[in-house]
């Protein structure tokens, strides 16, 4: 096992603004949000989980040796939310996704989805760990399977939303969990027949040779579909979010990326925020 101490990095939230950006798939501009680093003040600190009735614990995350054999450039960034609301998104970004996802739909009618580049390299991640891609597709594929045939993803609450968003916009699968539900400790492996779970899309999740998440008490999410155990909903206050980088992706571009990601949702959501990049 591959495990990790790591000091984190706290980014204090900034104003939001609109602009126009032309998306990392690689499609026309669109209207997007992105926030202002100037506006930043970084806090270090470790990553410590604040729970009622409970200790300050340590999230200790690591990546499996055997993963890492077969795909050593994998990496990951994770980013813990101590103090969340979750609801509806603002007005000034549900009323622009629309118009955002529209686009891509636009594109996708001449662009084949397995050609982007972000899907293309988790598609031969997913072959190098023995998973077919065709039948058990990342999750950043499946959303924008669901734009090119219906115009946008589900809207579900603020906190999935936006994770979408993010998914779409980099073409990286990523998960968010409520902090609440998982027990130390985390480990990003390759699955065994020992892990399954009751999966957000109605099946049970059987994860033999598919990258898996687990924690002290199982299997709790992967690329493909997460868990209903540690699902986030409108009544989570803490969560943490798991980010699949690109392999291929340079290690102060992966930071830079987990940097906004993390801002953007804070403001979106309260709070503050820690991560780190694992790899």
């Amino acid at each position: 096992m591959i495990g990790f101490k790591i000091m984190f990095v706290r980014l204090e939230p900034a104003p939001i603004r609109l602009l126009h950006w032309r998306d990392s798939i690689g499609f026309k501009k669109a209207l997007l949000f992105e926030t202002l680093p100037e506006a930043s003040r970084i806090i270090y600190g470790t990553l410590t989980v604040d729970r009622s009735n409970r200790r300050h614990v340590m999230f200790d995350v690591s990546i499996s040796s055997q993963l890492k054999d077969l795909v050593p450039d994998f990496k990951i960034g994770i980013i813990y939310y101590p103090s969340i609301v979750v609801g509806e998104l603002p007005a000034l970004i549900g009323e622009r996704l629309p118009l955002y996802y529209e686009s891509i739909h636009l594109s996708l009618t001449e662009h084949p989805v397995n050609e982007i580049p972000g899907v293309r390299e988790w598609r031969h991640v997913f072959k190098k760990i023995g998973c077919d891609p065709s039948r058990y597709r990342p999750s950043q594929e499946a959303l924008l399977r669901k734009i090119k045939k219906d115009g946008h993803p589900h809207f579900i609450q603020s906190a999935v939303d936006l994770l979408n968003f993010f998914s779409v916009q980099h073409s990286i699968p990523m998960g968010l969990y409520d902090a609440a539900h998982l027990e130390n400790p985390i480990q990003i492996k390759i699955g065994t027949d020992a892990d399954q779970y009751d999966g957000l899309n109605g099946r049970v999740m059987h994860m033999k040779d598919k990258l898996v998440s687990i924690d002290g008490c199982g299997a709790f999410g992967s690329p493909i579909v997460d868990s209903h155990r540690t699902c986030v909903t409108e009544k989570t206050t803490e969560a943490l979010q798991i980010i699949y980088l690109r392999p291929s992706m340079a290690v102060n571009e992966a930071q830079q990326l987990i940097e906004k990601m993390a801002d953007m949702f804070t403001q979106v959501h309260g709070g503050n925020h820690e991560w780190t990049l694992i790899r």
